[in-house]
């Protein structure tokens, strides 16, 4: 449970450096907030969150940890699941009125998580896989992981 827990501590920490400097990195950039255009800071953003935490978990699996295929997969869907459930329930809570669902996506995207959207749900896959491939792969002495 401890291989687990760290895991998970790896993955929020990254995750939200992850998040702050890809804001800031789409301010340089582009220079605009990223909430002028959704879509396109959405993209940004969420492609940043959906690969480089669980890239960042995978390498940490396969030189550290030395986890089961099992014990990886745990590592990486806690975090994917609970990270989505956090967000809308901060979304519930800046909406007033819970019952009506297209404010809260509006709220989530508009204030805080321009990325928060269908697809990147879905995305969520991919970084069970991308953590799950890059920690459990055939370990090779001409990788550089």
């Amino acid at each position: 449970m401890r291989k687990i827990a760290s895991g998970w501590v790896l993955i929020f920490v990254v995750y939200l450096i992850t998040y702050f400097i890809s804001a800031w990195m789409y301010l340089l950039l582009f220079n605009r907030n990223i909430d002028s255009d959704w879509n396109h800071s959405g993209l940004f953003i969420g492609a940043c969150l959906t690969m480089i935490p669980y890239v960042a978990a995978g390498i940490f699996i396969r030189k550290w940890l030395d986890a089961t295929t099992k014990q990886a997969f745990w590592i990486s869907i806690v975090p994917i699941i609970a990270e989505k459930i956090v967000i809308y329930l901060i979304g519930v809570l800046i909406v007033s009125d819970p019952s009506v669902t297209d404010h809260i996506w509006l709220a989530i995207r508009g204030e805080f998580a321009p990325y928060f959207t269908p697809l990147y749900l879905v995305a969520g896959l991919l970084s069970l896989a991308v953590c799950i491939l890059i920690g459990k792969g055939k370990k090779s002495p001409f990788q550089l992981l």
